[in-house]
């Protein structure tokens, strides 16, 4: 059964920090579990792949929803630093994918976060149709708490020379 993809969420911020911290608060681990409440780590295969993401790349996403933890398949789609990156995680429910693009927007940053799915039989399909908007707000408080993150810790002082 060939089902095609489907939009699940698409969420939009402004985030007051530079392009470059909003980035690496979205590309460093050591922060993202600071902001994320689902994930726990990324496994990566060789220390280079941490090092130095690019689209093809291979890892494992070790998560968390409620008391259960879950390990998934996951690759990097694109990277382009500071205005890109995309994700693609194999579950048995089907194909997750997940865009960051980011634009300066001044001393700002907007956020465009793009999530989609290609459900892997009718029944995540229909799924995926009646409770989208659910996964929708849990995303959207996630990226909330990135948004509170940033501006939290970004040092506006440090830009000052």
């Amino acid at each position: 059964m060939n089902l095609e993809r489907l939009n699940v969420a698409n969420i939009e911020l402004y985030i007051d920090a530079p392009i470059d911290y909003v980035f690496k608060c979205l590309d460093d681990d050591a922060i993202i579990v600071k902001w994320n409440s689902f994930l726990i780590e990324n496994i990566y295969e060789t220390p280079d792949d941490y090092l130095y993401p690019k689209p093809g790349m291979k890892f494992q996403s070790v998560q968390r929803f409620g008391k259960k933890q879950y390990t998934f398949d996951a690759e990097m789609t694109a990277y382009n630093s500071p205005y890109h990156v995309g994700l693609k995680v194999s579950t048995k429910e089907g194909i997750s994918f997940t865009d960051y693009y980011l634009e300066r927007a001044g001393s700002h940053t907007k956020l465009i976060v793009e999530l989609s799915t290609i459900p892997s039989n009718w029944w995540q399909r229909t799924l995926t149709k009646l409770f989208g908007w659910a996964a929708k707000g849990m995303y959207q408080e996630e990226y909330e708490k990135l948004k509170e993150y940033v501006e939290e810790t970004y040092d506006w002082e440090q830009d000052i020379e």
